[in-house]
């Protein structure tokens, strides 16, 4: 990073089960990168918190400009979130963001992708959205209204 360039500003937010424990984010720089990062969140109204008591815990990281997307996982008590699942471990576990300038990350549910078992499997929610998605655009291919003796054009009914 240039001696002057000013580091990009990533507030991590993230819904909690247990407002009596103590929440974290920790993570690293993707790729090649030395850059990590262990930062308190916080539910008091400080530090980036912008409501005190609503379960929503609040972390500010400054990443150098040269880093461009971070993986990241949340603590509660010095435990992580996510943990690998026996037979098959995930090699994509950890949440995934990229910094490409100031950043405010959406609001994680701690312990859960959303729509995911990892970063790059769905769960059954996520594969229920995908299926749906397909199955229209399906329909809407004339070759596939043919096929099911619909009108030829592909125009729906």
């Amino acid at each position: 990073m240039a001696p002057d360039a000013r580091p990009n500003r990533l507030v991590f937010r993230v819904q909690v089960p247990d407002g009596h424990a103590s929440y974290e984010v920790r993570g690293h720089g993707t790729l090649v990168s030395d850059f990590t990062f262990v930062a308190p969140a916080y539910d008091d109204g400080t530090h980036g918190d912008e409501h005190s008591g609503d379960a929503v815990h609040t972390a500010i990281v400054q990443v150098p400009t040269d880093i461009t997307a971070v993986e990241y996982l949340y603590y509660r008590d010095g435990e992580p979130e996510l943990r690998v699942q026996r037979p098959h471990p995930s090699s994509f576990g950890d949440r995934l963001i990229a910094v490409p300038a100031d950043t405010t990350a959406p609001i994680d549910t701690f312990g859960r992708h959303a729509y995911r078992v990892e970063r790059t499997h769905p769960n059954a929610e996520g594969h229920a959205i995908v299926a749906a998605l397909v199955a229209d655009a399906l329909e809407a291919l004339p070759a596939f209204r043919r096929f099911i003796g619909g009108d030829p054009s592909g125009a729906k009914d």
